[in-house]
C-alpha cells in the first residue's frame, strides 16, 4: 500500500532513524548516513520534513500529512517520506492512543509497498507456522516468510497478543485483554497481521499442515523455507553478500588448516599429464555418471587408488594472498591467504576438507583419516571406534541400506573461513561448493573406474566425536561413498541408453544403481 493511503489511518506514526543524520555545513543542511562519510544535499522541503519528525520524535501519519500539506512541493515530498520509510531512513510505527510506539514496521527490500491493512474478521485466528519470533541485537523480531516486511515488538504488552495467537484467538476476545488507549493500535497490529498472512483463521482445533495451506505451501519445512529466502536477494532484511565485515576485528582462518597430530600416510601421486593423456574423453565419462551401490568385496578399493582419487579431486595446486576491504569501512583492510585446489568454490574460499572413515579397505586400517592437501598424506585422526561405526552403518541408512561403504568420504566445512566474508550467503556458498566437490567426485571415480556414490546427509555428533572437531567450527557437510567396482561392472561399455534405464529402475524402487 503506499504512503497516501496510509496517511488516513489512525494509529500510525514515524520517527527518524537513527542512522540518518541531519548536519549543516557551509549554512547548508547535509543529510548523512552512519557508516559513510558521503553528504547529501538537502532542499528546504526535505529539511523542513526532516527536522519537523526529528522534533516531534514520534508523529502521526495524519499530522504529518497536515504538515506536508503547507509545503511548496507537497506531493514530492510524500513520494520522498515512502522512499526513506522503504529505505529504513524513516520508521513506521504502530502506536497505541496516547502515541505509545506498539510496535515498527520495518520493509524488506526497498522497492516494495509498505503494508497493507485489511478488515477485521470475526474468526479465531492463529499464528502461521511460517512465523518466526527471534532476537536480533536489542530487537525482538516477528516475521514471516515472503512477506514484504517484518515487525519489530516495541511494548512489553503486547506479550498478551502473542501468546494469544500462539494458541488462537479472535480480535474480541484479545481487545477484553488491553485497556482502551491499546484497543485501536492492537486491531491495527491484527489488521496488518492478517494483511501480511501472519495469521490463518481457526476452524475446529489446532490446524496440522495439510490444513493450513495451499499444496506448495504444505511441502515446505519452515528451516528450509527461511534459509532459502534469507540466503537469496529480495526478501532479505539486512546486508547480503561479500563485505568482509570482521576484518582487523578476527583473525581470517588460514587457506589450509593446521594438521592434526596422529601416524602420517604417504600416498601415491599419480602423473597426471599422463592421465591427461589416458582418461576417457570427459562427455563420455559424464554420460557415464553413475552412482554405484555395490562392490566387489573380495577386492576392495585400495590405497594406491585412494591416493590417486585424492590427488584428482583434492589436494593443494598453489597459494597465493591478496588484500580484502571491509566494504562498510575501507580503512580497515588486511591480507587473506588462499590455497587452490582442482575445483570452484565460491570466493576462492576452499574451506572444505576432506576426512575418511575406512570400513574395508586393502593396506589400510579401520578408522577416521585426514587428507593433508599439501603434503598429500592421509593422518588418522581416531581409530576405529562406535562413533566410526555410526558413522557406517549412517552411511547405510542413507542409501536405503543396500550396502555400507568401504569407504566413506566427509566434507567438513571450516566455517568461519567462509562467514569471515559474506553476510547472509555464508552456509550456502559452502552447500554449493559441496555440491561442486561430488560432481569432481563423481567424474574422477567413474574417469578411475572405481564406485562413487554421493549421500543426502550424515551423522553431526558422531563425525564431530571422531574427528575431534567442534561441529561450529568445522563440521561435516557432506557424504560420499566409495568402494571397488563389482566384478564384470565396467563404465565404459555403458552408453546413453543403458544409463536412462538404470536411472529409470532407481526412480521405480527397483534397482539400487
Amino acid at each position: 500500500m503506499f504512503i497516501t493511503k496510509l496517511m488516513k489511518i489512525p494509529n500510525l506514526a514515524v520517527s527518524l532513524a537513527p542512522h540518518l543524520e541531519i548536519i549543516t555545513k557551509d549554512n547548508q543542511y547535509k543529510l548523512r548516513f552512519s557508516g559513510t562519510e558521503n553528504l547529501l544535499d538537502a532542499d528546504a522541503d526535505i529539511t523542513k520534513l526532516l527536522l519537523k519528525i526529528k522534533q516531534e520524535e514520534v508523529i502521526s501519519l495524519i499530522a504529518l500529512r497536515e504538515y506536508i500539506s503547507h509545503l511548496s512541493d507537497a506531493s514530492g515530498m510524500i513520494l520522498l517520506l515512502h522512499r526513506y520509510i522503504t529505505w529504513s531512513s524513516i520508521n513506521l510505527h504502530i502506536v497505541n492512543d496516547d502515541t505509545q510506539i506498539l510496535l515498527t514496521i520495518e520493509p524488506v527490500g526497498a522497492e516494495n509497498n509498505l503494508i497493507d491493512i485489511v478488515p477485521l474478521v470475526e474468526d479465531k485466528l492463529i499464528l502461521s507456522r511460517f512465523v518466526s519470533l527471534n532476537r536480533e541485537d536489542d530487537k525482538v523480531i516477528l516475521s514471516r516468510t515472503l512477506e514484504d516486511s517484518r515487525l519489530v515488538i516495541k511494548d512489553p504488552r503486547l506479550d498478551k497478543l502473542l501468546f494469544a495467537l500462539f494458541s488462537g484467538t479472535s480480535v474480541a476476545q484479545l481487545l477484553t485483554q488491553y485497556e482502551p488507549n491499546m484497543q485501536t493500535g492492537v486491531k491495527l497490529i491484527m489488521q496488518v497481521l492478517l494483511a501480511q498472512n501472519y495469521l490463518i483463521k481457526l476452524a475446529d482445533g489446532i490446524p496440522n499442515r495439510l490444513e493450513e495451506g495451499t499444496q506448495v505451501d504444505t511441502q515446505w519445512d519452515l528451516n528450509d523455507i527461511k534459509f532459502h529466502t534469507s540466503s537469496r536477494f529480495g526478501y532479505h532484511f539486512g546486508q547480503f553478500g561479500g563485505g568482509f565485515p570482521f576484518v582487523n576485528l578476527i583473525e581470517p582462518r588460514p587457506a589450509v588448516r593446521d594438521l592434526p597430530d596422529g601416524k602420517r600416510i604417504d600416498l601415491y601421486t599419480p602423473d597426471i599429464k599422463k592421465l591427461a593423456q589416458t582418461d576417457a574423453p570427459l562427455t563420455q565419462i559424464q554420460m557415464q555418471r553413475l552412482s554405484v551401490r555395490g562392490y566387489n568385496e573380495d577386492k576392495p578399493i585400495n590405497l594406491k587408488q585412494i591416493g590417486e582419487f585424492l590427488y584428482r579431486t583434492a589436494r593443494v595446486l598453489y597459494e597465493t594472498e591478496s588484500e580484502v576491504v571491509n566494504v562498510n569501512d575501507d580503512t580497515q583492510k588486511t591480507n587473506m591467504s588462499f590455497a587452490w585446489r582442482p575445483y570452484p568454490t565460491g570466493g576462492a574460499s576452499y574451506e572444505l576438507e576432506i576426512y575418511l572413515t575406512i570400513d574395508r579397505a586393502a593396506d589400510l586400517e579401520p578408522g577416521m583419516y585426514y587428507y593433508a592437501p599439501r603434503t598429500h598424506q592421509l593422518i588418522q585422526v581416531s581409530e576405529k571406534s562406535v562413533h566410526t561405526d555410526t558413522l557406517i552403518d549412517f552411511a547405510h541408512t542413507s542409501c536405503a541400506k543396500i550396502v555400507k561403504p568401504q569407504v566413506l568420504v566427509h566434507i567438513a566445512a571450516r566455517f568461519q573461513r567462509v562467514s569471515w566474508k559474506y553476510h547472509a550467503i555464508a552456509y550456502a556458498t559452502m552447500l554449493r561448493n559441496t555440491g561442486v566437490l561430488y560432481q569432481t567426485f563423481y567424474l574422477n571415480a567413474i574417469a578411475m573406474g572405481i564406485a562413487p556414490c554421493g549421500l543426502g546427509s550424515g551423522h553431526l555428533k558422531a563425525f564431530a566425536a571422531a574427528s575431534g572437531n567442534d561441529p561450529l567450527v568445522e563440521g561435516n557437510i557432506g557424504e560420499f561413498m566409495l568402494g571397488s567396482l563389482p566384478e564384470n561392472f565396467d563404465f565404459s561399455i555403458l552408453d546413453h541408453d543403458s544409463v536412462a534405464k538404470i536411472h529409470g529402475a532407481i526412480a521405480a524402487g527397483t534397482s539400487g544403481e
